[in-house]
């Protein structure tokens, strides 16, 4: 959370770029968790809304959403009338950095496959924050865009009982210690994995995808369920 939040500092800190974090690691460990988490905690830092894509870059069936299909997305959020909307990938490109110029904005790009599947859905604007996640590790994005990057790893074994125990409660983890131990052996320190599975015995809901905000704000495409990690 903390390194997410350097997201946040001023764009001359940043030289005027547009801020970028990619979250790393394997399928299920717990970036797209990480990344709602934070967008939620920080609703009140983006006053224009959030947007938030699932780009399928693993998905286990079907291929990666393309460039030209997320803008369209995009631009749909934006409340680009359809009849303006220009055919050329380039041009669409233009009127998607137009509409959010200016704008505090956080796009979320979950999933993505690589570099060159996020890049033309990069605001150009400082004013708007993206988060990325992939299995990949996107170093593109920081050779072109100093994005940072954040590798997400396994949960210890001390935090991966404290968030079962969180999710679940204490009373049920003490009463059943061999099922407790064995969910924390199966999901191996996921924490998407572990928390989807305990969720099934109670506890609050997981993280959804940030919502449309009034009066401005944004839609979301890309339902949180289709997510991989």
């Amino acid at each position: 959370m903390a390194e997410l939040d350097r997201l946040l500092e001023p764009p001359s800190c940043r030289g005027g770029t547009v801020a970028i974090a990619c979250i790393g690691g394997s399928g299920g460990i717990g970036k797209t968790c990480l990344a709602l988490h934070w967008a939620h905690q920080r609703l009140d830092q983006f006053p224009d809304g959030q947007l938030y894509l699932n780009l399928r870059g693993f998905e286990p069936s079907g291929s990666p959403t393309t460039a030209a299909s997320a803008l369209r997305e995009l631009l749909d959020s934006l409340g680009a009338p359809g009849g303006s909307v220009p055919t050329g990938l380039n041009a669409q490109v233009g009127l998607y950095r137009s509409l959010i110029q200016g704008r505090r904005i956080l796009v979320i790009l979950d999933n993505a496959r690589d570099a060159e599947q996020v890049m033309p859905l990069l605001p150009g604007s400082p004013t708007c924050v993206v988060i990325v996640t992939s299995r990949h590790q996107l170093a593109g994005l920081v050779t072109a865009h100093g994005a940072r990057l954040l590798t997400l790893g396994p949960l210890s074994a001390a935090d991966a009982a404290s968030l079962l125990t969180r999710r679940l409660g204490r009373k049920r983890v003490r009463e059943e210690p061999a099922a407790g131990a064995g969910r924390l052996q199966l999901w191996g320190g996921g924490a998407r994995g572990l928390r989807r599975d305990s969720g099934r015995g109670g506890g609050p809901p997981p993280a959804r995808a940030p919502r449309r905000r009034p009066p401005r704000g944004l839609a979301h495409h890309g339902p949180h369920a289709g997510a991989t990690g």
